[in-house]
């Protein structure tokens, strides 16, 4: 017979299943009888409690004539007037073109993603680069 070098946890082990299960319960692993509820999606529509609504408020035109804007509207342009950076957008795009041995592409590099921070990005669009706003 081999050499026990271990002391045994056995009564342990079964003690603490007694005391959290209860002497004679199922473990936890196992189906109880009627447990299971089925779910028919298709059932009951969703628009019967949900009504979707859009995300910004259509003005009419008048009220527009006389400068009002929504809320996206204004973040959108604020946003896109705000960030200022030390070299045009275009001079960004031909830099980014350059080796990355070259610090230019660097600090263009650095510059794209001050503008991603600020969820825009630059996009060649014919032969102008504008900023896109990134709605995430």
């Amino acid at each position: 017979m081999p050499a026990q070098n271990y002391t045994s946890i056995d009564d342990l082990v079964k003690k603490h299943n007694e005391m959290k299960y209860g002497v004679g319960s199922v473990s936890k692993e196992a189906d109880l009888p009627g447990s299971s509820i089925e779910i028919n999606e298709g059932e009951i529509p969703i628009e019967q409690y949900v009504t979707p609504h859009s995300n910004s408020i259509k003005l009419p035109p008048n009220l527009r004539k006389i400068g009002l804007r929504t809320e996206e509207e204004d973040l959108f342009k604020e946003t896109l007037n705000r960030i200022k950076l030390p070299i045009s957008d275009d001079k960004i795009m031909q830099d980014l073109q350059a080796p990355p041995s070259e610090s230019k592409r660097w600090f263009a590099t650095i510059l794209l993603y001050i503008l991603e921070r600020a969820h825009l990005t630059l996009k060649m669009v014919g032969t102008k680069v504008v900023r896109i706003f990134k709605v995430s």
